[in-house]
């Protein structure tokens, strides 16, 4: 799918108030740990080429009209707006790089998109005062960013969800590079059915963010490594929401609940290797920080090298010091030295956290549709590898979640977690 990636940038906007100012102008004076919170705070989420605004807007209209836009490129500008519509985000962050779009195979492209017709149509709206435009950073992997500015966003307002057409593929290969390619959809409509299932299902439900409207049917299934045996778990605009702003989700007007499995891949882990979970708390190491740990332990079973769980460590600024780093994997080795060589594997190119995403996607997956059988018109709210409800269905939600672990032979637990 063409990529623009949306971003929210918090720390640097009102240090980026003029259009076309260089991220470098800022960064010169910010040291690498401001940068790379930047970056965390600010999670890259797709833009979605397969959305567009209603034609009959009228604020579509006026944008065209002072843009003199021709009619070929109208639907690009109708992606844009609905875009800012459905991510509830002032930035997005796009590409101007030739070679960016040439990766994308028709099928997922369906803008036809180039570098060309994005850069004329960009700066066409920041030249009539709808967006500002700032360069990126090659340095740190910071591509270019569009803000809307305060005309774009009161034309944007009347704008509701409803306005937003949908055409989307419910399901996305890629290959070992993370590029897009061509998805057999003949011999894989099971897939296809499936996620069409989940969307409509959760399309009755009302969502809400930071106390706006917010889409929460719009999940994608993605695979990776160019296999539907890897990856494979639902992306959506709901995965996208900040965690420490997640209390004001609201399902129906309804304050949602987490329940998530506990230690999900560590036990996959275990259960191949003893048919039975970790007893206790996996992440719990004396004298050592519980956070720490398990964020260290999650990286080693996503990396395929103990060289390159180091650098992802390192680049995550999750540990201070070469030594505290060994002492700390080591402790893990010696706490999970049941599993210790099940860490750190290469699957046919793939992680071991790619395959277990495969495995947990394939179990919410079940666990969708066996509440969607039960007709009771559960909310939903879908987390990669867990479900948000309301409390009136947290019982029934966590028993099915159970169920379906252990008809798949996985004697999983849930928790259950407030925001």
């Amino acid at each position: 799918m063409g990529e623009f990636l949306v971003f929210a940038y918090p720390q640097v906007t009102k240090e980026l108030l003029v259009a076309k100012i260089k991220i470098e102008d800022y960064i010169k004076t910010a040291s690498d740990v401001e940068i790379r919170n930047i970056k965390e705070k600010a999670p890259p989420i797709n833009f979605r080429n397969d959305i567009d605004c209603s034609k009959h807007q009228i604020q579509f209209f006026e944008i065209k009209k002072s843009l003199k836009l021709k009619s070929r490129d109208s639907r690009l500008l109708r992606a844009i707006l609905a875009n800012f519509v459905l991510r509830k985000q002032s930035y997005l962050q796009v590409s101007l790089d030739a070679d960016f779009y040439d990766q994308f195979q028709n099928l997922y492209n369906g803008y036809s998109l180039n570098s060309k017709k994005v850069r004329k149509l960009l700066f066409a709206l920041e030249e009539n005062g709808f967006i500002n435009i700032f360069e990126g950073s090659q340095k740190y992997s910071l591509r270019a960013r569009i803000k809307a500015t305060s005309r774009l966003l009161l034309l944007l307002k009347s704008i509701k969800i409803g306005d937003i057409n949908f055409n989307q593929y419910s399901v996305e290969l890629k290959n070992n590079e993370k590029i897009v390619i061509k998805f057999d959809q003949k011999n894989k409509i099971d897939l296809i059915k499936d996620v069409k299932l989940i969307n409509k299902y959760c399309s009755q439900f009302n969502y809400s963010y930071l106390g706006e409207n917010i889409c929460g049917w719009d999940y994608k299934r993605v695979f990776n490594n160019s296999s539907y045996q890897v990856g494979g778990r639902l992306y959506g605009t709901l995965q996208s929401t900040q965690r420490i702003h997640r209390h004001t989700l609201t399902i129906n007007g309804e304050k949602i609940i987490g329940l998530d499995f506990k230690n999900l891949h560590i036990n996959f882990l275990y259960i191949q290797l003893t048919k039975k979970c970790f007893e206790g708390d996996a992440y719990m190491i004396e004298g050592f920080d519980r956070s720490v740990i398990k964020n260290v332990v999650n990286i080693m079973i996503n990396c395929k090298s103990l060289q390159e769980a180091y650098g992802a460590i390192r680049n995550k600024s999750i540990v201070k010091g070469k030594g505290n780093l060994k002492k700390i994997v080591n402790a893990i080795f010696e706490k999970h030295h049941v599993v210790k060589n099940e860490f750190l594997k290469d699957c046919d190119g793939a992680s071991l956290g790619a395959k277990f995403q495969f495995l947990d996607s394939e179990l919410l997956i079940a666990i969708v549709k066996r509440i969607i059988s039960l007709n009771k018109n559960i909310p939903l709210m879908l987390m990669h590898d867990g479900i948000d409800t309301t409390e009136p269905y947290i019982q029934t939600v966590k028993q099915v979640m159970e169920e379906e672990a252990a008809l798949k032979g996985y004697p999983l637990v849930v928790d259950i977690k407030h925001y």
